[in-house]
């Protein structure tokens, strides 16, 4: 018998507005065959009958949807259609010829499925491109952009006019490329970022997602992180737009701009093979040819072989501008085999040539990843974080004289640090928050 706390289990095949309750039956098989699986036989000491459509589920296949949203295929959604005994579950689309395969004993990954039945639910409505543009054009090379007060001019990249200005999406530096700078003010997005649209479907999640250009300026001891490459940043994000979608540890779903554009399925420079998104459960480990870690995180998958990468290196840039490239951009080199002693540039220390680093030829220069980017390069000049006891801006760290951390003690060697006072300085965020 089932507790009194306990809700009784609902069939799949019954109206929301009218459903039928499941009996729970003694014994270990349904003597009829699992509606879901299609298996007879299970390890089980019950299963569960629906009286009114007279059919029978083990006490674990009754939770499967009968129609339901897949972010690799947002488009239309996902019919139970087949049961095939040797390979598991089959969810397809009435439309085209996707198919999704499920096994019976893994179930259907959160990543995948939120647990909403789709069944009687009616039909979303179907955004056109209008509704999710990001930006409309108001003249030649001239546009408002949904995320920007003043109208947005196209320009062509100068290197020694626009060397020290940084995208207000990405917070990367702008570089060779085009990019949409501000009429009025001190406003710069890539022309890539510019064209983010404001809602989308995204593997990484299984509801839409829609563009936040406002930085998470939260109390600084709660600074969110990327869900995805765990790096703080200010600049756009796209958060689920879901009300109440919390993962595990009740944090709110939102990825930087970065991990979006990583696409579905390419081609990374490091590997032959093609790479593409995993539906993860989130418990597997793997080993990051990038960084040479293992971490239970999102990441990318070859789809021939077990190379994988996490999304901290799918998304740093293979070449940059940098104030150590005299004569011409850095390059990242996807580790070597040498034996040979290498050194960074920057910090003077040993250099493992077996992890990603940057190099340049003319002169001869390598360089730890961390050391070009240091440890706040997503963090923009001119924000302000909050503190229980002090407030704490960003600034940019142009001058001659490296101010002095008073936390760890090291000069701030990033493109930015933190200014408490005018006598007090902290070089990271990481130090701002006592971590190190």
């Amino acid at each position: 018998m089932q507790s009194d706390e306990e809700e009784p289990p609902v069939c799949r095949l019954s109206h929301p507005a009218h459903p039928h309750t499941l009996s729970r039956r003694t014994g270990k098989n349904p003597p009829s065959g699992c509606f879901a699986c299609g298996e007879e036989k299970i390890a089980a000491t019950f299963y569960y009958l629906c009286t009114t459509c007279d059919v029978e589920f083990h006490n674990h296949c009754h939770r499967w949807p009968r129609k339901m949203i897949h972010p690799f295929h947002p488009q239309h959604p996902l019919i139970f259609s087949v049961l095939n005994h040797e390979t598991g579950i089959i969810y397809d689309c009435n439309l085209d010829n996707f198919m999704e395969v499920f096994t019976a004993d893994s179930g259907i990954p959160d990543q995948v499925w939120d647990g909403s039945e789709l069944e009687w639910e009616p039909e979303e409505f179907v955004e056109t491109e209008e509704d999710v543009a990001p930006f409309k054009k108001v003249g030649d090379d001239l546009i408002k952009h949904s995320c920007h007060e003043h109208h947005l001019r196209l320009d062509k990249y100068n290197g020694v006019r626009d060397a020290e200005k940084q995208c207000q999406a990405c917070t990367l530096h702008i570089d060779s490329r085009d990019f949409y700078n501000c009429v009025q003010c001190d406003y710069f997005l890539h022309e890539v970022c510019a064209n983010l649209p404001r809602k989308l479907d995204h593997a990484l999640h299984n509801h839409p997602l829609v563009l936040d250009p406002s930085p998470h300026q939260e109390h600084l001891h709660r600074f969110t992180k990327c869900l995805v490459c765990s790096r703080r940043f200010t600049g756009f994000t796209y958060k689920c737009c879901k009300d109440g979608c919390e993962d595990e540890s009740d944090k709110e779903f939102r990825v930087d701009v970065r991990c979006i554009l990583v696409p579905d399925y390419f081609t990374h420079k490091s590997h032959e093979h093609p790479l593409f998104i995993p539906i993860s459960t989130g418990e597997a480990m793997i080993f990051c040819e990038g960084c040479k870690g293992r971490s239970a995180c999102y990441h990318l998958q070859c789809t021939s072989c077990d190379f994988a990468i996490c999304y901290e290196c799918a998304t740093i840039p293979d070449k940059l501008h940098n104030k150590y490239d005299v004569h011409q951009p850095l390059s990242l080199c996807y580790g070597e085999v040498s034996d040979e002693t290498y050194w960074c540039e920057v910090c003077e220390e040993n250099l493992d040539q077996r992890k990603w680093f940057y190099t340049s030829n003319k002169p001869c220069i390598t360089i730890h990843r961390s050391c070009v980017f240091g440890p706040s390069a997503y963090v923009k000049p001119g924000y302000t974080f909050q503190s229980f006891f002090f407030s704490a801006e960003v600034v940019s760290n142009t001058s001659n004289t490296r101010p002095t951390c008073c936390h760890c003690g090291c000069r701030c060697s990033s493109s930015v640090y933190f200014e408490v006072s005018t006598e007090t300085h902290i070089c990271s965020l990481s130090c701002l928050l006592g971590e190190s």
